[in-house]
């Protein structure tokens, strides 16, 4: 009773923390979120359909990597056939749950490759629990199986929670067009934004918000497509040519920084800028 009771509990936490993380994802605000009790309600609901839909797609996965344990022999074309079905059938589950599980309405087609990337991956964890748990119970003994079973349940249920994360965040980018992205603007301030970089973080301020008359602007520093050491380097090389440009006319009568030179050897701030513009200026594009 304690045990189920607790089973119950925790299923209905994990729910409520898939459906907390779709949110996030989807840049649904604070107040835009449901209350406590609908929260509830609508985590019970996918726990019921994961519940009844993944167990089946679990019972034929696991009868079809473990055939040969049991002296059972499948043909080759069975086993391909039993496992696109089940493919299938995760695939139409994740487009369900994916669906039901943010305030935001969405369109099959929006979720259905992050559905599909969920089914693939959870196809291929199924496969390796299943080969995973034969081992442990052929190989170990009973002392060491229970341990080598808990650890890789605790590792199991990550990979389970990181495909599922990527395949929200593939939907969430592919339908609101956040790329291309920088690869190392999250961890360092020395990439670039791109202007999909910049729409990402104006979508996580946004989401903060916890009342709809709350106001929130994101703005950016001027220059901050070129930060740190690709500025430092653009700026190294405008002095560089400054000093070159000096040396060569010095003594001629002539003032090197208002005199011209081709367009691509002084970098401009925008278009419209002319070529006789003062060489010692910090451009924002090298």
């Amino acid at each position: 009773m304690i045990g189920g009771a607790i089973a119950i509990w925790g299923s209905l936490r994990a729910s409520q923390a898939t459906g907390h993380a779709m949110d996030l994802a989807w840049g649904i605000a604070r107040y835009a979120r449901p209350n406590p009790v609908l929260a509830r309600v609508r985590s019970a609901g996918l726990v019921g359909l994961a519940v009844v839909a993944l167990l089946g797609s679990t019972i034929v996965s696991g009868v079809v990597s473990s055939a040969d344990s049991f002296n059972i022999e499948l043909g080759q074309w069975t086993i391909v056939f039993i496992t696109l079905g089940t493919i299938t059938v995760n695939t139409i589950v994740f487009t369900m749950g994916m669906r039901i599980s943010t305030v935001r309405d969405l369109q099959f087609s929006q979720v259905l490759p992050g559905a599909l990337v969920a089914a693939l991956g959870w196809q291929w964890l199924q496969s390796i629990g299943t080969s995973y748990v034969g081992q442990i119970a052929r190989t170990t003994s009973d002392t060491y199986g229970v341990f080598a079973f808990v650890l890789g349940l605790m590792g199991w249920l990550f990979a389970a929670a990181c495909i599922l994360v990527f395949s929200v965040e593939l939907n969430v980018v592919r339908v609101k067009r956040f790329y291309p992205r920088g690869l190392l603007a999250p961890f360092t301030e020395d990439s670039g934004l791109t202007p999909a970089d910049r729409a990402a973080y104006r979508q996580v301020a946004s989401a903060t918000r916890f009342k709809q008359s709350e106001q929130v602007t994101v703005t950016f520093e001027p220059g901050s497509e070129m930060r740190g050491a690709r500025a430092e380097a653009a700026k190294a090389r405008v002095e560089a040519e400054s000093k070159r440009l000096a040396a060569l006319y010095k003594g001629d009568g002539v003032d090197w920084q208002q005199s011209s030179m081709p367009q691509s050897s002084a970098p401009t701030e925008n278009s419209s800028s002319s070529a006789t513009e003062p060489l010692n200026r910090w451009p924002t594009w090298p």
